[in-house]
């Protein structure tokens, strides 16, 4: 009669654990989007004539061949 008494599970440790994981998935995400976002901020202007350099100009498609 004693052992229908005792519990088998608790479900106290179980929620405990997932509140805990859900406060690390939440902290994960604020620092991947803080990393993100603290990248050097350019004007559209400078990233548009960045793109357009050529690392080879010496050199022409004549004095290749």
């Amino acid at each position: 009669m004693i052992l229908q008494n005792l519990p088998l599970f608790d479900y106290n440790n179980g929620t405990f654990m997932i509140i805990i994981f859900a406060l690390v998935c939440v902290a994960l995400v604020v620092a991947l989007l803080s990393m993100v976002n603290s990248g050097k901020k350019t004007s559209n202007n400078e990233n548009q004539l960045d793109s357009f350099v050529d690392t080879d100009d010496d050199t022409t498609e004549n004095e290749k061949e």
